[in-house]
């Protein structure tokens, strides 16, 4: 399984299983909330000093409905014990952390779809300190929203990474006439009203792969 996970400097974590073949030992149980199964997670090295933060956040994914274990957003302390199990609300889960929304602390992630080739599609999510979701971040201009980066600023605004296929002859480099490429800019997004603050025009990517519509 795949993990995604700021732990503090020095730390390093592994969760038990594999999604496609786990066993109930790879998960944690619980009698009051038993329509969660958050997998095991295991500190294998914890970051040393009084000074770093008490939880870890991490994101297993690659779960299906199949699978003993669920694919989620955990808080687990430095131990490895569970604080929080949630569900990522939209797909895959990704950069699961914590930011400071209008000078409070919030939970933010992205989920969404992931290809084969890494391509993520998808929605960020800021939460307040009871888990409630208080805001969704798209990219705009008619743009898809990346997952790989979801930065908030001090201003109210959230910086994201945004693509789009733009249509290209790729006859020159053996590909389709007919081909396209992943146009790909950082756009500054307004979260209250969820209008594109700023951002560099979408335009061909410098470097040009072989694709197909």
């Amino acid at each position: 399984m795949c993990l995604n996970s700021p732990c503090q400097t020095g730390c390093q974590v592994s969760a038990a299983g594999d999604p496609a073949a786990g066993t109930a030992a790879d998960v944690d149980h619980f009698v009051t909330r038993s329509d969660i199964r958050p997998p095991t997670i295991t500190v294998t090295q914890a970051a040393g000093g009084a000074s770093q933060p008490p939880y870890i956040f991490v994101a297993p994914r690659g779960y299906t409905s199949t699978s003993i274990g669920q694919s989620g957003l955990m808080i687990v302390d430095r131990d490895g014990g569970l604080v929080w199990f949630g569900q990522p609300l939209g797909g895959t889960p990704l950069n699961f952390t914590t930011q400071e929304y209008r000078g409070k602390p919030v939970l933010t992630w992205s989920a969404g779809m992931v290809n084969e080739v890494g391509v993520t599609t998808g929605t960020s999510y800021i939460a307040d300190s009871s888990y409630r979701v208080i805001a969704t971040v798209k990219a705009g201009n008619g743009a898809q929203t990346g997952l790989h980066d979801f930065k908030l600023t001090p201003q109210g605004t959230a910086l994201v990474t945004a693509h789009r296929k733009v249509p290209v002859d790729l006859s020159a480099l053996g590909g389709p006439a007919k081909g396209a490429v992943l146009a790909s800019a950082a756009q500054e997004i307004d979260v209250a009203t969820a209008h594109a603050a700023s951002g560099r025009p979408l335009g061909r990517s410098a470097t040009v792969k072989r694709a197909t519509a």
